[in-house]
């Protein structure tokens, strides 16, 4: 195999444009550039920084503009620092879009994003293992809207991708997006802008009306659920749960079965009740009842 090796003035064209093409998807008003460290810096105690612009560091906690960012002096900078050991990511700020970013995606779960209808405004190579396969990071853009619970409905629909794909990992709506056209050196692989587009993701967009929906807002506005405990333990455990994702749901956690499932029988158990009895509860109230089984 020939590898080819660029010159200096091909490599900042080409870190130029792979740049342009990301910053062009997004849409973001302003970009916090986040430089973090090899683990090689990292064991010499360098931590994380947010990068200043030389002569403009007054702009650095609130972000560059995308022409800022795309000066030819900014990118040759930044080439410097992740020359030295330091990976490249950004951080979008703007007041029109929300992201949901994904790192370390498997191809069989890009295509399962695809096949959900997920259309991303980013994909970009980030890694390669040693048996050749690709592995991306993944950004969906969707609208922000006027809700008194925007941002808690946002975080929902970032988290329902973030727990299923790439580094399966709790994260935010701000998480950092490696700068294409620099080196990640998590993975030591040059990030090229795979797939760009100029679009919102109506799926995301669909997922957010859906958490609006179902009434995370009213709950929030209204009485918690009261405990039932004289008339038996399974209405009382049913009671249990529903105060689970009362508060769940106030305190803006994702609400899962599965998680709610786990709180509740734990629960349960600290409150003594026998583990069987609650095993029996947890199968039987997922059986359909009579009047559901009926075909009409």
């Amino acid at each position: 195999m020939t590898f080819v090796r660029l010159s200096n003035t091909e490599l900042e064209t080409k870190r130029m444009s792979e740049a342009t093409n990301q910053l062009h998807a997004l849409q973001a008003d302003r970009y916090i550039v986040i430089l973090t460290p090899s683990k090689a810096l990292k064991a010499k105690g360098r931590s994380a920084y947010t990068f200043g612009i030389p002569g403009n560091l007054g702009n650095r906690a609130k972000g560059y503009t995308r022409s800022e960012l795309l000066d030819h002096s900014v990118l040759s900078s930044l080439a410097q620092r992740n020359a030295n050991g330091y990976s490249v990511g950004i951080k979008c700020k703007s007041t029109r879009y929300h992201y949901a970013s994904l790192y370390d995606v498997s191809h069989d779960e890009l295509l399962r994003l695809k096949d959900n209808d997920v259309q991303a405004c980013l994909v970009s190579v980030v890694r390669k293992n040693v048996h050749c396969e690709r592995f991306f990071a993944v950004v969906m853009r969707f609208e922000k809207t006027d809700a008194a619970g925007d941002v808690l409905y946002a975080a929902k629909v970032s988290g329902s991708y973030q727990l299923a794909y790439g580094e399966k990992t709790q994260k935010d709506l701000e998480c950092c997006i490696p700068l294409c056209g620099f080196k990640d050196l998590k993975s030591g692989m040059f990030v090229n802008a795979n797939c760009f587009k100029d679009r919102n993701c109506p799926t995301s967009k669909e997922r957010y009306q859906t958490f609006a929906r179902i009434g995370y807002a009213s709950q929030l506005q209204g009485d918690a659920p009261a405990l039932i405990r004289e008339c038996g333990n399974d209405l009382y455990f049913e009671s249990c749960r529903e105060l689970i994702i009362f508060k769940a749901s106030k305190a803006g956690d994702r609400i899962y079965p599965i998680e709610i499932d786990k709180r509740l029988v734990n629960q349960l158990v600290k409150e003594k009740y026998d583990f069987a009895e609650i095993q029996n509860f947890m199968a039987n109230r997922l059986k359909p009842k009579v009047l559901e089984s009926v075909d009409f």
